[in-house]
């Protein structure tokens, strides 16, 4: 049983003299053979051949041997089949005959070659070994361009969350000896110098400064004592802007500010890989990146402002705060290096208060309460009022200025909202207080409240029939207006008279921002191109319900009521897209657009001309000349690489395109709604024969609609609008709805009960997250369990993380555990089975959607075949910690084998190196030495990965350290972890195992123990600890090269099935 490693030892040997001699002889082929000059010895020709001959027997054994498997060249080696010493001790026979017959001098000329081809062989090397050096370094640069470049795409895209600088700069900065209530507050010292991730809370009223505080909090880096060990990052949410009402905005401004300012980046790589831009509108997915670099030991402090979070929108705000309770919540807070903290800003709202109080016995949630500092707030708007008055009324005298200070400070209730607005007042006519009596007159016009402030300034308008307008406008619009839009929106409003925009009248753009001051005052702002409310409390003051008891002088409060606002924007925004299909527009746009879908229809490569001249007039093509190089093409793409032109020439239609379909869903449009002319409008918008909806499908959902698989019910299904899904639905008289589009359109129909491009509508409605569009498709008799596409509705609803629509959807009787069959993978075999709804929820990090489905009877061990993963195995390898523990409180199966890597939980756990999810499943009672096909046990992963807590961890739960695999479990592979450890070079694993009782002479059949294996891989760092410390030991016989003598299954989580090879790590 030695001779395997004899002859392999002999073989190896061969091999480097062989070689030798082979060079050898061919520098005396250069002296005897290629050299007319030379005569060799009568013999020697002969003797070289026989040399030659030697050395090629040598190499063709040596090329059959290593061809064969190991199980072949182990029993040739039992058997001496080739016997390598002796074919080597011919080939060096041969050669040294061959020696003998050379000439002394011949003898001197062959060394003085070899030497100097040695020579040339070493500069050669040395010359390579640079070139490797070289190539590395052009690796490794390459590979740090494509991180870099990997890195300004992730920057790139989470920049376009938000304008969060400019949002924060948008608000005033604070006048010295301002915010020192807070600045000495014993809460936010407490909080600023916790070492601990920590939570804290700011409440105040409207009007207190709150933005103000926030953004000295920032500019002055006051929130850290940690300068230069913190990163401060901020967003601020404003109930006006859309953009700024929803938290996953808020995160991808706060990790675009951290990316930036440190190098924790490398944790948002992988999830930006997956999920490129779609990485934005995944709130769970960006937390959880946010939580990983926060755990990085490089992150040091990370401090997260958040300013006005009763502005963010209620479900988008819900989502927030369920986070930042679920973390500050964790038991093991203050033992990890982890140091995330929050300063949040709000109005004491009740159910913003009702979710920090379940905080109230953390330690690490903290509430300042402005309300408690009143006084002091007060006393600093005193230095404000001080202050504003000597720089609004400077030819004053001093007493003036006091008399008027003094009457402000007198009035109660005040905040620096209130200052503003009446320092506004005053300086507005400040000619008319030259005189003391006219000072007094004053004093007596001086607001009560912020509403009286808004009151007294909108009375000012130069307009008010204008004004209406435009608040109306700026109420309703989704984002802020610039200014040409602005222009645009109000000329429309107040013209409704005009049919094409040739007839419109724009207030002339180089003095529109003054109009609106004079229109409608300091309550209109225009900051950096955009028009807006000067406060949330101004939107307050006009949508406010006038009660009964409301005085009559009052004008101007609740005169905006939201839902005329949006009819008015909706009628602005349609009459603007109808409005571009005017011949001028066709001209250059419409021959493109029409071509296309012409085209595309019929399947012709090109339209003859007298054949497009039925659809576009030839004599108006003509009148305006155009670049037909650039205009010509039918290509689709090349009208969206056109679209900065367009917006360019019509300002307005980026915003109408994007958002006349919120507002149209946002007016009062049941009453005579099929007659309405908003309603004809939309109609015609939604025209899928037509070319008007061309100019809204620029902007949405271009890629969803291609001309030839589109119709007027889909377009109003994806824009939810539910009057024009009634009138498609009702016009046919097949009460099945097998068809809702007309048999000759010469393309697929879309039913409700078959497919489509987007499936069936139902499933449209719900990719689109349409509650009452799903409704009315349910009314229209809608299959609620239609498979399509790989997936059921309620698959659907949970994967996109809908709640409602779940809800509705098992209200009326959805199947909670259906599963979807897509056929047979030929290439996997897989049975393609997609998973349940549940499996959806889990998968997308949908806590309160697996909760419903959970209470509604999914089971919660089902899936979709023995191949798939389990719900718990899927919580578990993503990382969804309170979801693995809701399945656990539903009493999931703690020993169910599923999935890919076909493992248990604990032992999905153990890979994803879990220590929270370890220790709950252990608290369940999952066993710990449970063994799998394909990982083997939880003992076994955890050598993998070498990691001493958790290796110490599952000991202390009963973890057999020498466990092996079972015959039954179906695996070859019967290492020990210590066995496993030494294969991968840990000597510090293979230390901590031997400390903790391994055994290190268990052998792993033809493999042998792990001190064989470790020197097969030439571990010389586990050779010694084993021989040190474990005892291990090999006598003089076995010193040479140890050969298994049959092949051995190495388990699968150690190969590069999933994408990656844990073997590199």
């Amino acid at each position: 049983m030695l001779q395997p490693t004899i002859q392999k030892e002999a073989l190896v040997s061969g091999l480097s003299s062989v070689a030798d001699i082979l060079q050898i002889a061919v520098v005396r082929q250069d002296i005897y053979f290629d050299n007319a000059s030379v005569t060799p010895h009568s013999n020697y020709i002969s003797a070289t051949a026989e040399l030659y001959s030697c050395i090629f027997e040598y190499q063709i054994r040596v090329i059959n041997h290593m061809s064969q498997n190991s199980g072949k060249r182990f029993i040739k080696s039992v058997t001496q089949a080739d016997d390598w010493a002796a074919l080597v001790e011919k080939v060096h026979s041969a050669n040294r005959k061959c020696k003998s017959l050379m000439h002394l001098t011949d003898t001197q000329e062959e060394r003085a070659i070899l030497a100097q081809r040695a020579f040339e062989q070493k500069t050669s090397l040395n010359v390579q070994k640079q070139l490797l050096v070289l190539f590395e370094q052009c690796q490794e640069h390459q590979l740090l361009g494509k991180q870099d470049e990997e890195e300004r795409a992730l920057l790139q895209d989470l920049a376009t969350a938000s304008n969060y600088k400019t949002d924060k700069n948008f608000v005033s900065t604070r006048i010295a000896g301002t915010c020192e209530w807070f600045f000495e507050d014993q809460a936010f010292k407490l909080w600023r110098d916790c070492p601990e991730s920590s939570l804290l809370w700011v409440t105040a009223g409207p009007g207190c400064g709150k933005s103000v505080l926030a953004r000295a909090l920032i500019d002055e880096r006051r929130v850290s004592r940690s300068v230069l060990s913190s990163t401060v990052c901020y967003f601020f949410f404003k109930d006006s802007q859309e953009r700024r009402t929803q938290s996953k905005h808020a995160l991808g401004a706060l990790l675009h500010q951290l990316f930036q300012a440190s190098d924790l980046i490398k944790h948002g790589l992988a999830s930006h890989r997956s999920h490129s831009k779609s990485l934005l509108e995944g709130f769970d997915d960006m937390w959880d990146i946010l939580l990983k670099a926060a755990s990085d030991p490089n992150a040091g402090e990370i401090i997260c402002v958040i300013d006005a979070l009763d502005e963010c929108e209620q479900t988008s705000r819900l989502q927030l705060l369920d986070r930042l309770i679920t973390f500050y919540s964790r038991p093991d807070l203050k033992t990890t290096s982890t140091v995330l903290k929050f300063l949040v800003t709000s109005r004491p709202y009740e159910d913003l208060d009702d979710r920090f109080q379940l905080l109230r016995d953390v330690t690490n949630y903290i509430r300042c309460d402005g309300d408690e500092h009143s006084q002091r707030i007060a006393w600093e708007i005193n230095i404000v009022i001080d202050v504003r008055i000597r720089e609004i009324l400077p030819n004053h005298s001093q007493s003036n200025q006091t008399l008027i200070a003094n009457r402000m400070k007198s009035q109660g209730n005040r905040t620096y909202l209130w200052l503003f607005l009446t320092i506004d007042i005053i300086n507005s006519s400040r000619s008319k207080y030259r005189k003391l009596s006219s000072i007094q007159s004053l004093m007596d016009d001086l607001p009560i409240q912020i509403a009286d402030a808004y009151e007294k300034i909108l009375s000012r308008s130069s307009d008010e029939i204008v004004a209406q307008r435009l608040l109306q406008i700026i109420v309703a619009a989704r984002r802020p207006l610039t200014l040409q839009e602005a222009n645009i929106a109000l000329t429309l409003a107040t013209q409704p008279e005009c049919q094409s925009l040739d007839e419109l009248e724009f207030w002339p753009s180089e003095t529109f921002a003054a109009d609106i001051k004079n229109i409608c005052g300091l309550l209109v702002t225009c900051y950096d191109d955009r028009v807006e409310l000067i406060h949330q409390t101004a939107r307050e003051f006009l949508i406010e319900p006038l009660g009964p008891a409301k005085s009559g002088q009052e004008s101007w409060r609740g005169s905006v009521e939201t839902t005329e606002a949006n009819e008015l924007m909706a009628e602005i925004c349609t009459k603007y897209l109808i409005a571009l299909d005017t011949n001028q527009l066709r001209t250059r746009y419409g021959d493109c657009v029409l071509r296309v879908e012409r085209e595309q229809r019929t399947g012709e490569e090109e339209i003859d001309e007298e054949e497009l001249g039925e659809e576009i007039d030839k004599e108006e093509t003509n009148e305006e000349e155009t670049d037909e190089e650039d205009w010509e093409t039918i290509d689709e793409e090349d009208i969206l690489e056109k679209r900065p032109d367009l917006e360019a020439r019509f300002p307005l239609l980026q915003y109408s395109a994007r958002n006349w379909t919120s507002h149209y869903r946002s007016q009062t449009h049941y009453m005579a709604k099929y007659h309405k002319p908003s309603f004809q409008r939309a109609s015609v918008l939604c025209d899928a024969e037509a070319l008007y909806c061309e100019w809204w499908l620029l902007y949405v959902g271009k890629g969803h609609f291609p001309r030839n698989a589109r119709s007027s019910l889909l377009l109003a299904i994806y824009q939810g609008l539910i009057d024009l899904i009634e009138a498609n639905l009702s016009q046919y008289s097949d009460k099945d709805l097998d068809w809702v589009n007309p048999p000759d359109t010469g393309y697929s129909s879309f039913p409700i009960r078959r497919g489509g491009v987007w499936g069936p509508p139902l499933h449209l409605a719900l990719a689109r997250g349409r509650l009452s569009t799903v409704r009315t498709l349910l009314d229209f008799g809608a299959d609620i369990d239609l498979q399509s596409n790989g997936f059921r509705p309620l698959q659907i609803a949970s994967l996109y993380g809908y709640q409602d629509l779940v809800e509705l959807l098992l209200d009326n009787g959805a199947d909670v555990n259906a599963s979807v069959e897509i056929g047979v993978d030929s290439e996997t075999g897989s049975n393609g089975a997609r998973e349940t709804a549940l499996i959806c929820a889990v998968e997308s990090h949908h806590f309160w959607i697996t909760e419903i489905l959970l209470r509604h009877g999914a089971n919660v061990n089902a899936r979709a075949s023995e191949e798939s993963d389990t719900a718990l195995n899927m919580a578990i390898f993503e990382d969804a910690n309170h979801i693995t523990k809701l399945l656990l409180d539903h009493k999931a199966d703690t020993e169910l084998i599923g999935g890919g890597l076909s493992c248990t939980p604990l032992q999905a756990a153990v890979l994803w190196e879990n220590l929270e999810v370890i220790h709950l499943l252990l608290q369940r009672g999952a066993d710990v030495n449970a063994k799998s096909a394909k990982v083997v046990s939880a003992m076994h992963i955890a050598s993998h990965t070498g990691k001493k807590d958790i290796m110490e961890l599952l000991l202390d739960a009963g973890a057999d350290i020498n466990v092996r695999a079972d015959i039954s479990s179906g695996s070859n592979f019967m290492g020990t972890p210590i066995w496993l450890a030494a294969l991968q070079n840990r000597p510090r694993t293979v230390n901590f195992l031997l400390d903790h009782g391994a055994d290190p002479n268990i052998s792993v059949g033809p493999f042998g123990t792990p001190l064989e294996v470790a020197k097969i891989e030439g571990c010389l760092e586990v050779v010694n600890v084993l021989m040190g410390k474990g005892g291990a030991s090999w006598n003089d016989d076995e010193r040479g090269v140890f050969e298994p003598s049959v092949e051995v299954e190495i388990p699968k989580f150690l190969q590069g099935d999933y994408g990656y090879d844990l073997l590199e790590g």
